[in-house]
């Protein structure tokens, strides 16, 4: 008989493929979450220039009133 408390939908991704689906995840991801806006806008900005956002990312942005970085 298995338990079926240790199956499930949790898909595990190594470290350097992490792809932060939220402005708060991102910047915890980049160190930048007490850091200067300024400073956060560049980080940002800086990640988006070599990751496509996704949906959820695209929608974080916007949500958080730095859709501009988008463009």
């Amino acid at each position: 008989m298995s338990d079926s408390r240790f199956w499930g939908d949790l898909h595990l991704v190594p470290v350097d493929q992490y792809v932060p689906a939220t402005v708060q995840a991102l910047l915890r991801h980049l160190h930048l979450d007490t850091a200067a806006a300024a400073d956060q806008e560049a980080g940002i900005r800086d990640w988006l220039a070599t990751h496509p956002p996704g949906p959820m990312m695209t929608y974080s942005l916007r949500d958080s009133g730095l859709g501009h970085l988008l463009s």
